[in-house]
């Protein structure tokens, strides 16, 4: 996936602007512009459907929090600002605009969705670190830090490229219905480690600094369905490397948190901007069934103008 922030000359300030450490010397108007951005987006179920039609902004892509920062070579924050969807739909990809003095600095930028709408954006510790917190990892995240450099005595153009999504996607689909006694269905991929409480994350890469377990239970009830028959189940993840491989556990739970089915899947191959999908029967009682890993991807190239 791949989106830009357009830097652009507009004269409108953005919310949430705060000034920690401003430098000393000639300053610049500097506009981030989110219109105009490049998203290609990974359909859900690449191999079941044609690629997703466009859509027309950030929310249509799934962005839902942006936060980006600027500091100056010595890693001093100087600037930072924060979109957030749910607190503020209607200025959600405006422009943002801030000054800057003349000189050189590292943008560092990161987008990404969220799990409830009471989720936080993602916190910029440093040009080396974001944080999500305790929140469910969002698919897409992005991230990004980039070199820029601010002349002259006029409104700068700059463009980040965000990149294609540094998060993975771990994705389960059943091909045979569940008995009537599973009330949950739960995936817990890297299940060793423990859950994190601060899942901390360098911008450059995308990586986790640590290895963590993800863990997501789905009420079956709660998704309007009956039956979890060729539904998808998603995951999404930090890895600590651009490819890994990880163990993932996939529990049918009863409405008590029972286990009433379970099964570990070893070496499951994961990579950032992808989803691995397993397919398979689950409930059914052949012991020997399988499941069938897909880690294609499908790009749509999607403009928010």
């Amino acid at each position: 996936m791949k989106k830009a922030f357009i830097v652009a000359a507009v004269v409108v300030m953005f919310f949430s602007c705060k000034t920690t450490n401003e430098p000393a010397g000639q300053m610049v108007d500097v506009i981030v512009d989110l219109s105009g951005v490049d998203i290609q987006i990974t359909p859900e179920d690449a191999l079941s459907r044609m690629p997703a039609a466009s859509d027309k902004d950030a929310s249509g892509a799934k962005v839902k929090r942006i936060e980006l920062s600027v500091f100056d070579l010595n890693d001093s924050l100087i600037t930072s600002v924060t979109q957030n969807q749910d607190v503020d739909a209607a200025n959600f990809g405006q422009p943002i605009k801030f000054r800057l003095p003349v000189g050189s600095y590292k943008f560092v930028a990161v987008a990404h969705t969220v799990a409830a709408t009471s989720d936080p954006v993602a916190t910029i510790n440093s040009t080396t670190e974001f944080s999500l917190g305790a929140a469910i990892v969002g698919n897409p995240t992005y991230a990004i830090v980039q070199d820029v450099t601010i002349s002259g005595n006029t409104t700068q153009n700059v463009t980040i490229d965000m990149g294609t999504r540094k998060n993975a996607t771990f994705a389960v689909k059943f091909t045979d219905d569940n008995p009537s006694d599973v009330a949950k269905i739960q995936i817990v991929v890297s299940p060793t480690p423990t859950a994190y409480t601060d899942l901390k994350v360098n911008p450059s890469t995308g990586l986790a600094v640590s290895q963590w377990k993800y863990e997501k239970t789905f009420v079956i009830s709660a998704l309007g369905i009956t039956t979890v028959k060729n539904c998808g189940f998603n995951v999404p993840l930090m890895l600590t490397a651009a490819n890994q491989t990880l163990d993932a556990t996939i529990n049918a739970l009863s409405a008590t948190d029972e286990v009433l089915y379970t099964r570990t899947l070893q070496n499951v191959t994961l990579q950032q901007g992808h989803k691995t999908l397993a397919t398979g029967t689950f409930f059914s009682p052949e012991a020997t069934s399988t499941f069938i890993f897909d880690i294609t991807e499908i790009t749509d190239n999607i403009s928010l103008d």
